[in-house]
């Protein structure tokens, strides 16, 4: 049931996220001065996208090193034994970005990384039910972590909420 459950608000999370604009579409944010470039990652850029982990605080956090690399991979997949291997990272050239939700019923999309002027600001959307909704009894602790195309500092984390309504 619980499974079913997850894999059910994953197929809602998906149709509702389709239907919403980039969160990078909006005009630039004022804090961040002028937008020079945006980032989008493919599927090959995701490293983890998992509903359940054993992250149960909100986490955001720059990766640039290998040994918390792994040790974050490791509190990521602290429910699945055995954790599947980290993906080797070249640290010297990238970063790895990671965001969790805590424990929340949600889905997690990483849009941009967007390059200001005035610093780097990350883009993601999470999506929940809203309160029409029957959701099954199961926790989730949704995170999701990226590659980056280079090192990267963030300013600055901007989550767009979408709930999407039942009927």
């Amino acid at each position: 049931m619980a499974r079913r459950g997850v894999l059910g608000l994953a197929l809602f999370a998906t149709a509702a996220v389709c239907a919403c604009s980039d969160a990078t579409s909006s005009a630039p944010h004022a804090a961040f001065g002028t937008r020079l470039r945006v980032w989008t990652p493919d599927s090959a850029a995701i490293l983890a996208n998992e509903a359940i982990s054993g992250l149960q605080s909100a986490t955001q956090i720059v990766v640039d090193d290998s040994l918390s690399w792994h040790a974050l991979w490791q509190a990521i997949y602290a429910r699945h034994l055995p954790p599947p291997p980290a993906p080797l990272i070249d640290f010297t050239s990238h970063s790895v970005l990671v965001y969790g939700l805590g424990s929340l019923y949600a889905s997690l999309r990483f849009d941009s990384i967007t390059y200001y002027d005035l610093g780097t600001v990350a883009y993601l959307t999470d999506t929940r039910p809203g309160s029409n909704c029957i959701v099954p009894a199961v926790v989730l602790t949704p995170v999701i972590a990226v590659i980056a195309p280079e090192r990267v500092a963030v300013r600055a984390w901007l989550l767009r909420d979408v709930v999407h309504q039942c009927s």
